[in-house]
């Protein structure tokens, strides 16, 4: 009896200490493949730093230069910065071309983007940013940009989204559509903002050079001596040329800027051509800050010159502008230079400043010349223009402008 005790507790130990040495070997396995499947992560996506995060297996850590650059070997895929770069080292960049993925800066910032290619068109950070593709929470600081035409910080043109970014430095020397953000831009823009000085020859804008459909929400283009120049026409503070393909909604937007061209100038968009266009623009709740510098024709504090016919709807309501045009210019207009082609657009609670050496030489509603005499934008006092009393007609929209009585009214979400 005795023994046969003896030989069941031996058994029961033998079987104890399989089944442990069992959980251990798969305590190693498991072990094993989570070792394996981060240096695999890190191969393919560089080895993260302290404190970096660790990304999900279906976006690419961007870390460097060099990974910045990889980027053209897979224009779809998805992407996120994992700390600043500076492309300092680069004479001059090579822009990421058809870029349709998804790129999240992350907050950080790509900084000294530098391109010398004045034979070069569709020049930026990236060439053309595509149908479908997204680029958000990025910042691209101190850019210095030559080229030909579509040039922007960000890219030549863009059918796609682009979200809570700013860029700041110079294009300069450039031709035409040439934008601080986008040259030319056909897709969805919000929280984007430019401080970047824009020179160019023909539709040059703050933010885009031309818009031709989509939306621009909660976009600027602004800072203390920022200046966008054209040496030839269309030039505006936020946009330089609207020609609409496409329906097109700018909305709480604005620029404070200096503006200068020959004609066709405007304190927020240049030209809104939208003759035997059959889309809709509505442009509400902007404004436009700054001067007019320079231009011979069809000037405008808000518009420079507005053409519009056939089945186009134009809409412009509770916007603002305190951009003074400059007193040597034909066809100036406290709000619009010049409404031509019997244009109708739909015009609901939209004011400008007037001041007391303006009654010399601007009409009293706002308009340089029109084909439509019945078309008139209200003029405010600089007095009246920082009161909130004055914008009548503004109740149901108050909600998206801050008054101080010190200053005219900026947008809350600024």
């Amino acid at each position: 009896m005795r023994n046969s005790v003896k030989e069941n507790l031996s058994n029961k130990n033998i079987l104890n200490n399989s089944y442990g040495k069992g959980n251990v070997v798969i305590i190693g396995i498991a072990v094993a493949v989570v070792i394996i499947a981060v240096v695999a992560y890190w191969y393919i996506n560089g080895r993260p730093s302290s404190g970096e995060e660790i990304l999900p297996a279906n976006t690419r850590g961007i870390g460097s230069a060099e990974d910045l650059i990889k980027i053209s070997q897979n224009p779809g895929g998805n992407y996120k910065l994992t700390r600043d770069i500076d492309l300092s080292k680069y004479n001059s960049w090579k822009p990421i071309s058809s870029f349709r993925g998804k790129l999240d800066g992350g907050g950080h910032r790509i900084v000294n983007l530098k391109i010398n290619s004045p034979l070069e068109n569709n020049v930026g950070l990236f060439g053309s940013v595509e149908a479908g593709a997204l680029i958000e929470n990025l910042n691209l600081e101190n850019v210095d940009i030559i080229a030909n035409d579509y040039v922007g910080a960000f890219a030549g043109s863009c059918n796609g989204s682009i979200k809570n970014c700013t860029a700041t430095g110079s294009i300069k020397k450039s031709g035409r559509y040439v934008g601080g953000i986008f040259g030319n831009f056909e897709g969805n823009a919000e929280k984007t903002k430019s401080m970047v000085n824009v020179n160019g020859s023909q539709y040059v804008g703050g933010l885009v050079g031309q818009a031709s459909g989509g939306t621009i929400t909660r976009c600027f283009a602004k800072g203390n001596g920022i200046t966008i120049i054209g040496n030839n026409d269309c030039v505006g503070g936020l946009v330089g040329l609207i020609q609409p393909f496409k329906d097109l909604q700018i909305t709480e937007s604005c620029s404070s800027v200096d503006v200068n061209g020959t004609k066709r100038v405007g304190g927020l968009v240049g030209w809104i051509n939208s003759a035997n266009s059959m889309y809709s623009l509505d442009i509400n709740n902007c404004y436009a800050d700054g001067n007019i510098s320079r231009c011979e024709e069809s000037a405008g504090g808000f518009i420079g010159m507005l053409t519009s016919s056939g089945g186009v709807s134009t809409s412009l309501s509770f916007n603002y502008t305190t951009c003074k045009p400059p007193k040597n210019c034909k066809e100036i207009g406290g709000f619009i230079g010049t409404i031509s082609q019997n244009s109708t657009p739909s015009v609901r609670y939209c004011y400008w400043e007037r001041e007391e050496f303006a009654e010399q030489f601007l009409s009293e509603n706002g308009v340089g010349y029109s084909d439509n005499s019945t078309i008139a934008f209200d003029s405010l006092s600089p007095d009246d223009i920082k009161n909130q009393s004055s914008f009548i007609g503004w109740e149901t929209v108050i909600k998206n402008w801050k008054f101080d009585t010190i200053n005219a009214p900026t947008l809350n979400w600024e």
